[in-house]
């Protein structure tokens, strides 16, 4: 176990207990969002990959989205193509509104994005696809004719529509004036869809129940009292305020609404330290969840569709130049990523969103879960730290099909609060959010430490085993200063996950920031990912640090690495090793403050231990133990730069054996 001096590890435990109910979990819900159609561009185009074809299928994905969020209002299906306002009809259909990135797509592409290049990471992985129907330029024969397609390719798996993207923003005004006019067209065209086949799944346009709350605090929303109600459905609130309980009112023409939520920061005036980020966007995500269970009761007989989801720096992006952008870039460090997989759990939790699209998968413009390397290496294709806590969930989902909830024993002191912009609301939310997932039992539970002192946490009646971790008490390393990498790039430290080296206990600790991953009682077998891209720099601690292990036990080897040629053995008390000093070793990364360094060491017969920097380096650190049989315990001083190292034990000869009981490493000030 780590320890971080200085920090507050166990303010006050947290005792949990499971309820009564439990869910099924839905079998398309981890999914994703692959906006194809802004790769139409003869200089990009590019429609297929088969690297980010395989990351998501390392990542488990059982749906996607497409062909884009609001590109998709402006695809002509049979042409692979975006209707541009160089099209003659354009003004017919969208008026004078325009989006920058459909601007910036061609008519003229040599390839268009027929449906077969549209379909081809769907069709590659067997899972279904969910299709935004352009229902702006296309008349109803043209839907009709879209769907059927549709349905044809995809064979036995099943169909998903959406009617249109975003359809409440006033930009669309053009085709659908008013939400009455969007009513009557969903009334006409569902009964249709159903007459290729009644089990196509239909969704409508909801509007975020988050927005309207952001919405509501500022005033140029507020109707002024001379304006008739006609004119008033024609700005923008006018056009909402009652689209979601005026959607209700026709549920029997549709299976699910289609609600989509980005949790953002507008500006960092008042998020001025990374615990403030923090703070922001937890909050966010508790806010979002409650909201979505009130939706839950306008909507009442419809599954929730929640087609984008991220987060949104709305700041960065609003940025007027580069440096300013790499200022703002927190999206692609280890507290966002924790963040996101809170947010996919949270809508897991409402137990009524069946369909989860992270928007998207490919981009470099902080939305992504996967980056090019830099501007300079767009064919490399890195996964981001958004990635690995999104696929550890994906790994959990497959395996398990059970969600269980779970409650505090002690819910005095269970809650933090914080006041959440724009709204100025107080929200309460977890100090530790909890999910459980099994089958007939549960299994796992997934944890994540809101706060920024490490929590025990206990599970009355079990016994919990951490097996895997992801986060860091400075979730945003260089907050709010320029970044060394572009913006666009990937950045350049992407963190491995965590196996925490405990056995099974009564409690354990979730770190500060941290998504914990804890087995419940036994061994569950899931297979966690523990390697990261590029890890060219470290974080350093701020606080002394201590490593302990103890090599007895079942568990003597968690968290350890071994080369394929070192032989091992778990006796009672010690780990036994057979092999050679050059390959046959145990190792594991740590991370140590600049400076002197106290190694000790319990072992016998052929022992080293080092500390390496890089493999291909010499290492920084040696020290030998040649006992002959007997027990030594030895001591040594060393004194090494702060970062990351390889803590290695080898064998101390061209080819012996050793025994090894107890180590320690303590990184001081």
């Amino acid at each position: 176990m780590v320890i971080l001096a200085g920090v507050n590890l166990f303010a006050a435990a947290i005792k949990l207990e499971f309820q009564k109910d439990t869910y099924p979990v839905p079998p398309y819900f981890f999914g994703e969002a692959n906006p194809k159609t802004f790769e139409i561009h003869n200089d990009r185009m590019e429609y297929t990959n088969d690297t980010l074809l395989q990351y998501k299928k390392e990542m488990r994905i059982t749906s996607e989205r497409g062909p884009c969020g609001t590109g998709a209002n402006f695809f002509i299906w049979d042409q692979g193509i975006c209707m541009t306002s160089k099209n003659p009809d354009y003004e017919k259909y969208f008026g004078e509104h325009k989006i920058g990135m459909v601007e910036g797509t061609q008519t003229d592409v040599k390839i268009p994005l027929n449906r077969d290049l549209l379909l081809y990471d769907a069709d590659a992985l067997g899972i279904p696809y969910v299709y935004c129907l352009n229902i702006f330029s296309d008349n109803d024969r043209r839907i009709l004719e879209s769907v059927a397609d549709l349905k044809k390719h995809m064979g036995q798996r099943p169909v998903f529509v959406e009617l249109g993207n975003e359809v409440y923003a006033i930009g669309f005004k053009t085709r659908f004036p008013k939400l009455n006019d969007y009513i009557d067209f969903i009334k006409r065209i569902s009964p249709q869809i159903r007459n290729i086949d009644k089990n196509i799944k239909i969704s409508v346009v909801g509007f975020s129940p988050v927005m309207y709350a952001e919405m509501g605090v500022d005033s140029a929303n507020k109707r002024p009292e001379a304006l008739a109600s006609d004119d008033w459905e024609y700005t923008q609130a006018g056009r909402i305020e009652h689209w979601n309980e005026e959607l209700a009112k026709i549920s029997a023409f549709y299976d699910a609404v289609t609600i989509h939520y980005y949790n953002r920061v507008r500006k960092f005036d008042n998020l001025k330290t990374p615990d403030d980020a923090m703070r922001h966007f937890f909050a966010g995500n508790e806010f979002y969840y409650k909201k979505m269970t009130e939706l839950g009761t306008v909507f009442t007989n419809s599954e929730f569709w929640c087609t984008e989801w991220n987060i949104f720096n709305v700041a960065m992006q609003q940025a007027k130049d580069d440096d300013s952008k790499s200022v703002y870039n927190i999206n692609k460090q280890s507290g966002a990523a924790v963040i996101i997989a809170s947010l996919e759990l949270r809508m897991l939790a409402t137990k009524r969103c069946t369909i989860s699209s992270l928007h998207s998968f490919y981009s470099a413009n902080g939305f992504g879960l996967v980056n090019f390397l830099d501007r300079s290496h767009r064919d490399i294709k890195v996964k981001l730290p958004q990635y690995y806590t999104l696929q550890a969930v994906g790994i959990i989902l497959e395996k398990y099909k059970t969600m269980y909830f779970l409650s505090p024993l002690n819910s005095n002191d269970f809650y933090r609060s914080t006041e959440l912009d724009p709204m100025k609301t107080e929200v309460k939310y977890p100090r530790v959010e909890t999910y459980g997932f099994g089958d007939s039992l549960p299994r796992v539970l997934v944890l994540f430490n809101t706060g920024n002192s490490a929590e025990e946490v206990s599970l009355d009646g079990h016994k919990l085993h951490r097996i895997w971790a992801y986060g860091d008490p400075d979730p945003f390393p260089d907050y709010l200063e320029p970044k060394k990498y572009h913006w666009t790039s990937a950045p350049d430290y992407i963190p491995a996950a965590r196996k925490p080296d405990n056995a099974f206990a009564p409690a354990i600790a979730v770190e500060p920031y941290s998504m914990t991953i804890c087995e419940i009682d036994q061994a569950s077998g899931l297979q966690l990912v523990y390697t990261a891209y590029k890890q060219t720099r470290a974080a350093t601690p701020k606080a002394d640090v201590s490593y302990k292990y103890t090599f007895a036990g079942s568990s003597a080897l968690d968290g350890w690495n071994q080369t394929p040629s070192v032989k091992t053995e778990i006796e009672n008390d010690c780990v036994a090793l057979e092999g050679s000093n050059w390959d046959s070793k145990i190792y594991r990364r740590i991370t140590l403050l600049p400076g002197k360094q106290k190694i000790t060491i319990q072992a016998k017969d052929l022992i080293a231990v080092e500390l390496l920097k890089s493999w291909k380096e010499k290492p920084v650190f040696s020290g030998y133990i040649d006992s002959r049989g007997a027990w030594a315990d030895k001591e040594w001083p060393a004194e090494t730069e702060g970062g990351e190292f390889l803590l290695v034990v080898r064998i101390n000869a061209k080819t012996g054996n050793g025994a090894i009981r107890a180590l320690s490493l303590e990184s001081q000030k």
